[in-house]
């Protein structure tokens, strides 16, 4: 009788056998594509803008989407509307400043292209979240290490670490201590073999990869001693970002300013620190948007973001007058140039758009927020590494062909893991039919 059993078991077309080893073939064919996307998120192709292999797969791979599914995704359809206004508001720019058609449409088809590549990633996920955000990850780490090689950037040329090689460490090292085969051994080891990395990338003069993996240590941490997480909780991890932020400035004023991280960094914080602290001189393309915006809420500056000089110096006199350096590299950088540097995405939006950029800058801090609820409730390191580091990038980097994987991946999590109302799926249904395919409306 055992026999037979297990003759039933191994059987081609059995109930047991067959469907198993086609799950474990399917979930490491799965994780082997995901990997090398990953991989290919750093290998970039030059055609006046550099994009990334990995873009064009993703995209060739939503269109494969939406032909075998016979329908458009749920998530496009407001993507496509908030891109429609902000083309609106560039229009509106362009008649009141004129700047030429062609930036409208080459800035437009930037962020359709960056919108679909997040949707493409959300479908990826959303069978696995897991599952295939880690060999993704592990693939991105790589392509980050290979692409200095192969494709460096300026940035990374200049600092390798904070542009690359420091995250690409920390993806690595996540994906080592929360492996299962380790797991058991490293959970009291693994907090301070993180935070002593994160001391590192102070050392190394990353201040905000040291912020990001501090905060998602603690996050991760407070979630593991709660058996539930509720929106009360979720408002308090907001207040404890807040508070890490705060104290990771002031840490690393007070070592800065000792000299104890080295002389580059003390000379750095001396440039930077001011009547309101070390924010603004750290960030002062931040204080050139939102004043920029202010001057024109309405329609913004167009896709150039091409400002006056008297804002220029305005801003300029502003940072002398509460007692910050503006050193050659930075009155070069951002007070001598035609068009202000986006060092953010939700005020560059505001500053080439204006209001007809809300409802796009909504639609991208939406999944963003479901996103770290995700990885927080699900206790997920890596998740909330991943995610904490796409939203300091929507907030205080530009878009561009080093940061657009990283948002675009953060905000995928959202959208998979909280797929979109049921009645959008329902409308899907009705335009395709119910056949096999037509399930799963991300």
């Amino acid at each position: 009788m055992g026999n037979m059993t297990n003759q039933r078991q191994s059987m081609p077309g059995s109930k047991f056998g067959y469907p198993l080893r086609a799950v474990t073939s399917h979930k490491r064919t799965g994780t082997l594509i995901a990997t090398g996307l990953g991989l290919l998120t750093s290998i970039f192709i030059d055609f006046g803008a550099r994009v990334s292999i990995a873009e064009f797969l993703l995209l060739g791979y939503l269109l494969l989407q939406i032909i075998n599914r016979k329908r458009i995704p749920a998530t496009v359809v407001p993507y496509f509307f908030c891109l429609t206004l902000l083309l609106l508001g560039f229009i509106a720019a362009n008649a009141a400043y004129g700047f030429g058609g062609d930036s409208i449409l080459r800035t437009t088809g930037g962020y359709g292209i960056f919108i679909l590549s997040i949707v493409a990633l959300a479908h990826f996920l959303k069978d696995d979240i897991p599952g295939r955000l880690a060999p993704i990850m592990l693939g991105s780490a790589l392509g980050e290490i290979l692409g200095f090689y192969v494709s460096p950037t300026p940035e990374i040329l200049i600092d390798p670490w904070k542009f690359g090689l420091g995250n690409a460490l920390t993806v690595i090292v996540i994906l080592a201590l929360t492996h299962r085969s380790i797991i058991s051994s490293s959970q009291f080891v693994m907090p301070l073999i993180l935070i002593s990395l994160a001391s590192l990338h102070f050392i190394m003069g990353s201040r905000s990869l040291a912020g990001i993996l501090m905060l998602s240590v603690l996050l991760v941490l407070i979630r593991r001693s709660k058996s539930r997480f509720t929106n009360y909780q979720m408002i308090g991890c907001f207040a404890l970002i807040s508070a890490t932020v705060f104290g990771v400035v002031k840490i690393y004023s007070y070592y800065a300013q000792t000299g104890l991280l080295g002389e580059d960094s003390a000379t750095k914080y001396s440039d930077q620190n001011g009547e309101f602290g070390v924010l603004p001189g750290a960030r002062k393309e931040i204080i050139l948007l939102a004043a920029a915006w202010i001057r024109s809420p309405i329609f913004g500056w167009g896709p150039t973001a091409a400002v006056d000089s008297r804002h220029m110096g305005e801003v300029y006199n502003w940072y002398v007058l509460h007692g910050y350096t503006i050193n050659l590299s930075d009155f070069n950088r951002l007070f001598v140039v035609d068009s202000l540097p986006l060092h953010s995405i939700f005020l560059g939006l505001l500053v080439q758009a204006g209001l007809f950029a809300i409802p796009l800058i909504i639609s991208l801090l939406h999944p963003w927020v479901r996103a770290l609820s995700y990885g927080i409730s699900s206790k997920n390191l890596l998740a909330t590494f991943v995610i904490l580091s796409g939203g300091v990038h929507l907030f205080v980097s530009p878009l561009g062909d080093t940061t657009r994987f990283p948002v675009a991946i953060s905000l995928a999590v959202g959208l998979a893991a909280f797929p979109c109302a049921k009645r959008g799926i329902a409308r899907g249904k009705q335009l395709a039919g119910s056949g096999p395919h037509s399930h799963g409306a991300v």
